[in-house]
């Protein structure tokens, strides 16, 4: 090889190994500015214990809106009139949307002035558990990672103890506290009482009355338009059918395991003392009998001739 060559393959080596020196300068800079923009971004977020995400709303609303895309987390407070089920009609989906994003709830009541989370789109929360892995969540929930990853873009890594939004389901009943668990088992044994769902004007439990006065009240107020069909919570024989001062025309349906259903406020009923009746049977029409000052039904469950809260059959 002559000295030219030599020269030019010396120059050329050179060349190339201050260009690669370069670049990996380059690729380095990128990703220790990276890391920094993350590592800010990480340290810029709120942070609460397991604790607090469980049982402080608004400590919750921080955590998500956050960290979640594409969905806000607002502080409702519930009014005398409210319900869980009302209040999920107002934003646009179901109950289970609700029960999913308010995981401090062990039942289905909730009084005047409690604040409880609602997202902006229907979905749940995910509680994260020791060894889970984004595959894993996602498999339990059927979405695909790249989903529940992108919805969750503000989290880095996965911490026991906080929270995933799930778009679009609904929550996992083995992760729902013990509470909601047995309310979740009853639902089956009774179904809406009425043919369309109608609005809750009164719970059951202590509610305040319209002279302040604290009342025990036996079972739920549905309102609905004037003879909307009532149909049989669950099969059973009719036991009584008569007029109440408070309720109006009423009917009382025995069930298997000591469970009676009683329904009040009837426009009418075509149904006797002795009739068998099946589950989701029309036999009566929604009115306004009695004390009530519009068209609505009383709807009431008894287990071993003591009144139980309804709704804790009919999520």
């Amino acid at each position: 090889m002559n000295t030219n060559k030599r020269i030019y393959l010396i120059k050329g080596f050179f060349i190339l190994s201050i260009f690669m020196a370069i670049s990996g300068l380059y690729v380095l800079f990128n990703h220790t500015v990276a890391d920094e923009q993350q590592n800010a971004t990480s340290a810029n977020l709120p942070i609460f214990t397991a604790d607090e995400l469980l049982n402080n709303v608004e400590s919750r609303a921080k955590y998500l809106n956050a960290r979640v895309k594409n969905t806000t987390f607002s502080i409702y407070t519930m009014k005398r009139i409210d319900n869980l089920w009302k209040v999920a009609k107002i934003h646009g989906y179901d109950v289970y949307t609700l029960i999913g994003c308010n995981p401090q709830l062990k039942n289905y009541n909730t009084d005047e002035g409690q604040k409880i989370l609602a997202p902006s789109s229907a979905g749940t929360l995910h509680q994260i558990q020791n060894n889970d892995n984004w595959e894993a969540v996602a498999k339990r929930y059927g979405l695909e990672e790249t989903i529940i990853k992108t919805v969750n873009s503000g989290t880095s890594a996965l911490m026991p103890g906080e929270y995933l939004f799930i778009p679009g389901k609904r929550p996992d009943v083995s992760l729902l506290n013990k509470q909601m668990q047995e309310r979740l088992s009853s639902r089956n044994l009774f179904s809406w009482p009425l043919i369309s769902a109608g609005n809750i004007m009164k719970n059951y439990g202590k509610i305040k009355d319209t002279d302040g006065s604290i009342i025990q009240h036996n079972g739920i107020i549905i309102a609905n338009k004037l003879g909307t069909p009532v149909c049989s919570s669950a099969s059973g024989k009719v036991i009584f059918t008569g007029y109440d001062k408070d309720y109006g025309h009423i009917v009382y349906i025995e069930h298997e395991n000591g469970y009676i259903t009683e329904y009040g406020h009837l426009d009418s009923y075509q149904v006797k003392v002795g009739s068998e009746i099946k589950a989701g049977k029309l036999f009566a029409r929604l009115g306004n009998s009695g004390l009530a000052t519009e068209p609505c039904l009383y709807f009431a469950i008894k287990k071993d001739g003591k009144y139980v809260d309804p709704l804790k059959f009919l999520w």
